[in-house]
């Protein structure tokens, strides 16, 4: 599926994103992960433009929910793989 540079590999269920699947945004953002109802839900991925920051966790209705691990490039402020509370 592609709309308006929204690029969408996976299972579509009435026209929309279902099951698991990866989207990338042309923000630069982008998902692997479940999808119900054409919103992250279930466990996944959400990538960020810099390339080098992600969230794994649980989602539903397209929001990040409990405890995720943030991945992100190392720096003197935080180490790669915090925990995070969302």
């Amino acid at each position: 599926m592609r709309n308006q540079e929204v690029h969408y590999s996976g299972f579509l269920k009435h026209g929309l994103p279902h099951t698991e699947g990866e989207i990338l945004w042309p923000s630069g953002h982008g998902y692997s992960g479940g999808f119900r109802n054409g919103k992250a839900h279930g466990k996944g991925t959400h990538y960020f433009p810099d390339g080098k920051t992600s969230l794994t966790c649980s989602f539903a209705n397209g929001c990040p929910e409990g405890t995720g691990l943030l991945f992100e490039a190392p720096s003197d402020k935080y180490p790669a793989g915090r925990h995070w509370d969302v």
